[in-house]
């Protein structure tokens, strides 16, 4: 059997990497993109731990095509690595969740 895969959405960066100094400010976007066949909205963020970051999802409706934009900040004081995931909770039957990775390296200055 053979078939095109389509994926759940268009997540762009696949991970979010945050890596920089303490002190800095450390932030990166993840942009979210239904597919076509897909539409769906998103109806929650939560994430797996969150001591060590913050987040917030802003909807970008009036742009073709409708996108999410995750926006995910730093707020680890020290030095140290951390992980964590942040999922998505979607409208969409096909896949209501969506994970998104989370990688924290902060260095001294």
């Amino acid at each position: 059997m053979t078939g095109e895969v389509i994926a759940a959405a268009d997540v762009n960066p696949k991970v979010a990497r945050l890596i920089g100094q303490v002190g800095e400010i450390i932030q990166t976007d993840v942009t979210i993109t239904p597919p076509d066949i897909n539409k769906f909205d998103i109806t929650g963020v939560k994430a797996k731990d969150g001591s060590n970051i913050q987040f917030k999802m802003e909807k970008k409706i009036k742009s073709d095509p409708k996108h999410f934009i995750l926006h995910i900040s730093n707020i680890k004081p020290d030095t140290g690595r951390y992980f964590d995931k942040i999922t998505l909770v979607t409208t969409s039957t096909i896949n209501p969740e969506i994970g998104i990775r989370v990688y924290g390296i902060i260095r001294e200055k």
